[in-house]
């Protein structure tokens, strides 16, 4: 029989690397989209150009949006970013949230409006300020509220191809590419804004029986490299 469920995500560039599953969930296939295959027993590699050419963040994002685009034969998707690694039976996860709703996610761990999110992106460096500023006053404008919730987006659980999902997945897409590239920015006003129901899955999204994430490779790098020059600076005094 054919696995109706379909594990996927998206690296491109060296911002991470891809890891293969410590649980192998029965009826799932692994799919990785990627410009630098790597080896794996697990993951199915689909290489292929960035499709937003000179920006991978954004090439990462359409396949994290547009699931139905690439999986037409699959009934459930789970992207996952790739610093996250499966360690669990995601099935669960399936049987139990998709059972009232076509798309659940984890809370983000520190806040629960995109509000406070645009300002700690822009505290942090995270994008231009004008541009996520304009975003939450377009927002604001449209009556959008605050502390509605808010995902946080390194693991979706959808039922991608039910129209609802496809509605809103396509407005998510039309936001991170036309204003800022912080994804979790306009999830749930996506959401809002076109009706779709979903439901939040109790727990850490970084470290649950299902999932564990680790800091993203670059930043791994740009660590290491930090606490040498730290290091150095120590020596020297």
């Amino acid at each position: 029989m054919k696995n109706r469920t379909v594990i996927y995500t998206a690296i491109f560039g060296d911002y991470d690397t891809l890891r293969d599953p410590a649980f192998i969930p029965p009826g799932c296939d692994f799919v990785c989209f990627t410009d630098r295959p790597q080896k794996s027993k697990v993951w199915q590699m689909r290489v292929m150009e960035p499709p937003v050419p000179g920006d991978l963040t954004r090439s990462n994002r359409r396949f994290k949006m547009l699931p139905h685009e690439y999986f037409p034969n699959y009934e459930y998707s789970i992207y996952i970013d790739g610093s996250f690694l499966v360690r669990g039976d995601i099935n669960e996860l399936i049987e139990k949230y998709l059972s009232s709703a076509n798309l659940a996610a984890f809370a983000h761990p520190e806040r629960d409006c995109l509000y406070d999110e645009a300002e700690n992106a822009i505290r942090s460096g995270k994008d231009d300020p004008e541009i996520v500023r304009a975003q939450m006053a377009h927002y604001r404008a449209e009556g959008y509220p605050a502390h509605y919730g808010l995902i946080g987006s390194g693991v979706l659980v959808r039922r991608h191809r039910a129209p609802e999902v496809i509605a809103a997945m396509k407005l998510w897409w039309h936001e991170e590419s036309t204003q800022s590239k912080r994804d979790q920015l306009s999830f749930n006003y996506a959401a809002w804004k076109t009706g779709l129901p979903f439901v939040y899955i109790p727990g850490n999204l970084k470290d649950n029986p299902y999932f564990h994430c680790r800091r993203h490779q670059r930043a791994e790098r740009g660590a290491r490299a930090l606490l040498k020059q730290i290091a150095r600076y120590m020596m020297l005094r």
